[in-house]
């Protein structure tokens, strides 16, 4: 897109995400995931920053973070407040 090299290189350059405009943040929201280290070899935790404000202003549902199951099955006798013996 004309102009979104300009709106990142002031975004990563400021770290202000807002700085993206929403033509530019649907263009970057395109782009796949295993890039972005190529693409912000410097700073690998900005294109996440990048990323959340973007689907904000797209308006966008937010991914949620995977779940965590503990398996209390593995440690019966602690869950039940015995020591475990094995």
């Amino acid at each position: 897109m004309h102009g979104c090299l300009h709106e990142f290189t002031s975004s990563i350059l400021t770290l202000q995400p807002r700085l993206v405009g929403p033509l530019c943040c649907k263009a970057f929201l395109r782009i796949d995931e295993s890039c972005w280290p190529k693409i912000f070899p410097v700073n690998l935790a900005f294109p996440h920053s990048l990323k959340n404000y973007c689907v904000v202003l797209q308006g966008l549902p937010q991914a949620l973070p995977p779940s965590y199951t503990t398996n209390f099955d593995v440690v019966p006798n602690l869950m039940k407040g015995g020591e475990d013996k094995d």
